[in-house]
């Protein structure tokens, strides 16, 4: 925890019954966290894959760019700032000794993972991520909303109520990054059970919802007032055992900076 603590600049407060809710913040890419991009960024995008960390950085910029509309736009494209936010969540929880079990890349290339944002394994218990960024210049965008969104998109993938099985996106996943045996028979007979229309209750769920805000030019103006208002809203949540993660960011710019070097 200590060298998460100086990287991310970490805050952790226990909810209870060995849940925690983790406030981290991103202003400039440098020093050791940029150290410790240079030293994952391949393992979480493209897991064992045999390919070098410089083609890496050019694969995921050209990714972005091509969401992108323009430079002027960049901080309020939504797929862009999920993209980014999404992968600063998954830096996070490999520094915390959370395992990837799938690449940050879809594998279709140039398309959006379809299904869950991450499934992950930790002390022999399997969790599902799911992460919801936005602007806070945007009307109504707070971790506290955000939170809930990406609970709510949690809620409803493991009910069948959208439009992909996301168990059989977490099992092919499962078997580019050569995650353990057990591991993908368990994603494969989710998969079957999913397609025969037998759905998984999230009461039996470990869940990591994450939030993501994006401040620009506000960022002296953060502070730490939602901390106990999300500790009310999950009173309102179902689950096994929950990680709640909220990373303030300054901009999306400095990711993207960090590739183009």
């Amino acid at each position: 925890m200590i060298e998460s603590d100086k990287i991310f600049n970490l805050k952790t407060k226990e909810l209870g019954n060995n849940n925690f809710l983790f406030v981290i913040e991103i202003d400039k890419i440098e020093g050791r966290l940029k150290e410790y991009i240079d030293e994952k960024l391949v393992s979480i995008c493209y897991g064992p894959r045999n390919i070098d960390f410089e083609t890496v950085k050019k694969k995921i910029l050209n990714f972005l760019l091509k969401k992108k509309e323009n430079e002027k736009e960049l901080n309020d494209n939504t797929i862009l700032m999920g993209a980014i936010s999404e992968f600063m969540i998954h830096l996070f929880l490999n520094k915390m000794n959370f395992k990837q079990e799938f690449t940050f890349k879809n594998l279709e290339e140039g398309s959006i993972k379809k299904g869950f944002d991450g499934y992950y394994s930790f002390d022999n218990d399997s969790w599902i991520l799911e992460s919801k960024s936005g602007s806070i210049k945007t009307n109504g965008n707070s971790h506290n909303s955000k939170i809930k969104e990406a609970y709510s998109g949690l809620k409803k993938m493991l009910k069948g109520e959208t439009a992909n099985n996301p168990w059989e996106n977490a099992y092919n996943h499962s078997k580019v990054v050569d995650s353990d045996d057990s591991i993908s028979k368990k994603l494969n007979q989710l998969d079957i059970n999913y397609t025969n229309g037998k759905f998984e209750d999230i009461k039996e769920q470990n869940i990591i919802p994450a939030s993501t805000i994006i401040y620009d030019e506000k960022w002296n103006e953060k502070n730490d007032d939602f901390i106990n208002e999300i500790d009310e809203l999950i009173k309102e949540f179902d689950f096994k055992q929950i990680r709640l993660i909220c990373l303030n960011k300054k901009s999306l710019t400095n990711f993207i900076t960090y590739l183009e070097s």
